[in-house]
């Protein structure tokens, strides 16, 4: 007999809470001090975080499970990317196709989605760019690391507060002040295969102004790259054809009640894994990616109890393809190049009793949203298949209040959005949060988001040799329900369990159509997403830290029941900090569960990262960051989408990178 929904997620929540409980009550008596570790973990609790709602307040009160990741995380796991850090976050799993990296959450990732179901902020600003809709969290993104303060994962649909792609969760970024990075820092790294950087950051800060420059590089030759032949093609060995080469600036000034951000950033990247039929082992496959962003914001007390922050942004994200397709000098290229800029007015009103009112409006004009597909030969023109040329517009307005009634908070929210290219929608939020006692705090949230097809999706295509436009896509659309338990324990450990579930409608997904052979993006069905999370952490007195989680979920489409492919059934992870006289190691171990593919799955597989990074200065004066991911050098495999010829691909193998720094 099969077992039911609820059967499984007993059975699930019952084995992981077991797991758990042995951990925490093998680890509890080893360390004493546990007064000093309760004061450190009631300080962390007390984190004010401002992704949430928009403004601060603290993560027991949030309407979230949210995750925040600190500098001081950040430094002890000396993480390289944004990806690398959103990995140790409980309710997600990272993968790639070895050009990007893509966010899964709670089990959930699409192929050929360009993580357009979550939104990413720098500051409160949107960043995912206006073709693709894509949140880059790889080495293509605006940031270094060593610029960021925190980051914020709040899972759940966003899109009362934040409208559109912030329908499975939102990533806020908060990058540091000058004031915390006082003085001139040089940094100088070294990595396998041949990687080798130059980071040069200087911070300062005075009674009226702040500023915060940085300048980066970084160079790789790639590592080699095996592929199995396929009935079709022969693959083989391809070396040294995945050279990356990454610049990124950035620039933070803060005076008075301004605050501007100037980022710009350019990657470029060898492709030897063949998509879109290109051959393999030809060097002239190859993407670039470069943004800039340009954001200044006012915000200042407009009257007792009212806040208000108004923000302009300016933003570009352009892409560029090389695909050989053919023998000799012609190549097929893709230009993407999407432009925009946004007005925001936001006010914080708390001079109502027990009231806190957030109310606002938001303008997008996306000027330039231009994608263009042709052969190029050098000396002469090729055929142009595509060339797309649109603008469009979109305008939000957003009220929410968080209203305080004893032991109860009460949040809700409503946006409206207009889009130029479908209308109107309306999504709300409602959470109820009770501090159950002085220890504990209940959580209950429902809400609904959306995320509106990118120009890609619905007018993308090649001359309808590989691809060919759906116009006609319609929003994806989810509602979610969530029940949230968060427990601090004796000891100093804190507990968090979450059960939750999302209906979405109308996915859109890429797809090979059987009657042409084509691929296209289109509104699938319906996914139901049901799961539970269970996260344990506690910090010591002497920076020893241990950090649990483990994530079951099913996801199936309907009708018919079919289980998603790219979805994992269960991610496991554990973080292990030990300082070790005047160093820290840190030891990462994860788990994901198997995978389904179009024909097969990948299976379940594990690796381990570790970290060794001095807290003092000090050889030469210098401080020092080694770090190692896949440890053991496993082979690990990823789901691939449609546009490959295989159905998985290598991750790569053992990564070494080795950072020193000096501060003047």
């Amino acid at each position: 007999m099969k077992r039911t929904m609820a059967d499984r997620l007993w059975r699930s929540l019952r084995a992981q809470a077991m797991a758990l409980a042995l951990v925490t009550a093998n680890l509890s008596p080893a360390f004493a001090d546990d007064d000093l570790a309760m004061l450190q973990l009631e300080a962390l609790l007390k984190m004010e975080v401002t992704g949430v709602s928009r403004f601060a307040q603290q993560t027991r009160q949030a309407p979230s499970a949210v995750t925040v990741l600190t500098r001081e995380q950040i430094r002890d796991h000396a993480w390289t990317s944004l990806a690398d850090l959103l990995d140790a976050v409980p309710d997600l799993f990272i993968a790639t196709d070895r050009i990007y990296r893509y966010a899964g959450v709670r089990g959930f990732l699409q192929p050929s989605d360009y993580n357009t179901n979550v939104l990413l902020l720098i500051d409160g600003v949107p960043v995912n760019d206006a073709v693709y809709n894509q949140a880059f969290l790889g080495d293509a993104g605006l940031l270094d690391l060593a610029l960021v303060e925190r980051v914020e994962f709040i899972p759940g649909p966003g899109s009362s507060v934040y409208g559109s792609n912030a329908i499975l969760g939102v990533i806020n970024v908060i990058t540091r002040r000058g004031g915390t990075m006082r003085g001139t820092t040089v940094e100088t790294s070294l990595g396998r295969h041949g990687g080798r950087g130059l980071a040069v950051r200087h911070g300062r800060a005075d009674d009226r102004s702040d500023l915060l420059l940085s300048a980066s590089v970084w160079r790789s030759d790639g590592e080699d790259l095996t592929l199995p032949d396929t009935p079709e093609t022969s693959f083989g060995r391809a070396r040294g054809l995945e050279p990356e080469r990454v610049r990124r600036l950035l620039l933070r000034h803060a005076w008075d009640e301004f605050t501007l951000i100037a980022a710009h950033a350019e990657r470029s990247k060898g492709y030897a894994s063949a998509p879109y039929g290109t051959l393999f082992g030809d060097p002239r496959t190859d993407v670039v990616d470069r943004q800039w962003l340009l954001s200044l914001s006012h915000e200042r007390e407009w009257r007792t109890g009212v806040s208000v922050v108004a923000r302009a942004t300016l933003g570009r994200a352009a892409y560029r393809g090389n695909w050989a397709l053919e023998p000799g000098e012609t190549l097929n290229r893709d230009d993407a190049d999407g432009r925009w800029w946004a007005l925001e007015l936001q006010a914080t009103d708390t001079r109502f009793t027990d009231h806190t009112l957030v109310y606002g409006i938001e303008h997008h004009n996306q000027y330039r949203l231009f994608q263009r597909n042709a052969d190029r030969t050098p000396g002469a023109p090729g055929p142009v298949y595509l060339d797309d040329r649109r603008t469009a517009r979109h305008t939000g307005a957003y009220v929410q209040d968080e209203w305080r009634s004893g032991d109860w908070r009460i949040n809700a929210g409503l946006r409206i959005d207009h889009y130029s290219s479908f209308g109107t929608t309306a999504n709300p939020r409602l959470g109820f949060i009770r501090d159950l006692t002085a220890h504990t705090t209940l959580k209950l949230l429902l809400g609904r988001a959306y995320r509106a097809p990118n120009v890609f999706e619905m007018q993308y295509h090649d001359g309808n040799v590989l691809m060919k436009a759906n116009p006609s896509l319609r929003p994806e659309r989810v509602r979610s329900a969530e029940a949230v338990l968060e427990h601090q324990a004796p000891g100093g450990w804190h507990l968090r369990a979450s059960v939750f579930h999302n209906r979405i409608r109308d996915l859109i997904a890429q797809e090979l159509d059987p009657a042409d052979g084509l691929l296209v993006y289109r509104n699938r069905g319906r996914v139901r997403l049901n799961g539970l999370t269970l996260a344990v952490h506690r910090r010591w007195a002497d920076g020893l830290r241990l950090a649990l989680s483990s994530t079951w979920n099913d996801a199936r489409m309907y009708p018919g029941s079919e289980r998603l492919t790219h979805s994992p059934r269960h991610i496991a992870k554990a973080d292990l900090t030990v300082p070790v006289g005047d160093w820290r190691a840190t030891i990462e171990a994860r788990r994901i569960g198997a995978r389904k593919v179009s024909e097969g799955r990948v299976g379940a597989q594990g690796w381990v990262n570790l970290a060794l990074v001095s807290r003092e200065r000090a050889f030469g004066g210098a401080s020092i960051a080694l770090r190692l991911d896949n440890l053991l050098d496993r082979r690990l495999y990823d789901p691939a989408s449609e546009e490959f010829e295989h159905d998985r691909l290598p991750r790569e193998g053992r990564q070494i990178r080795l950072t020193a720094g000096w501060t003047f």
